[in-house]
């Protein structure tokens, strides 16, 4: 892999860059709604939004209080965190589709169980 060449600073540019900004984590408030035969639910929280994650997870005890219908794998799939280890107790499970609302953006997506860590 070759490097590539730094670029020039314009003229008036600090010669110390402004450092990043780093905040606690990157958590968005939103909401779940589902329709699934002739029960509908919701739920409203904060979700982390974690960006080395393959696809959405909700931790059990959540889904459980909130009776968030669940569907159960033949086979479970083993379900990797962001470093590749197997997150151990995922991949069992997974919602039906649920429908995200954040603000006015809406999308539907079904979410693997996981006994994740409360925070």
């Amino acid at each position: 892999m070759t490097e590539r060449p730094m670029k020039r600073l314009r003229v008036g540019t600090p010669l110390v860059p402004e450092e990043p900004k780093h905040s606690k984590c990157y958590q968005i408030e939103a909401s779940l709604k589902w329709k699934y035969r002739e029960r509908t639910g919701q739920l409203s929280g904060k979700f982390l939004i974690d960006t080395g994650c393959t696809g959405p997870i909700l931790n059990k005890n959540l889904i459980g209080q909130a009776m968030v219908p669940v569907h159960q794998r033949k086979n479970p799939t083993p379900i990797l965190d962001a470093s590749g280890r197997v997150i151990t107790g995922a991949g069992e499970f997974y919602t039906v589709p649920l429908e995200m609302v954040i603000g006015k953006h809406v999308e539907g997506l079904a979410w693997e169980v996981s006994p994740l860590q409360d925070v």
